[in-house]
């Protein structure tokens, strides 16, 4: 199997604000890696660790959207 490269910007780490970097999807590991650029740390969890964070962001911007509605 592959593995799929994207090139992105964003605050990784949260030090020194918006960074380059590359984020690889290991289809054969079912592995989520992002390496900020210049940066010798990789950052890597499972694929079924990324949907959970996602879902659950999505939630509670849900969430946050309808109680803002109600209060306003």
């Amino acid at each position: 199997m592959s593995v799929a490269k994207f090139h992105i910007t964003g605050t990784f780490d949260g030090a020194g604000g918006v960074k380059e970097g590359t984020v690889e999807i290991d289809r054969a590991t079912g592995m989520f890696r992002v390496r900020p650029k210049h940066s010798r740390t990789a950052y890597e969890l499972p694929l079924k660790d990324v949907a959970t964070l996602v879902c659950r962001q999505h939630m509670y911007a849900v969430v946050r959207e309808e109680k803002k509605a109600r209060q306003g």
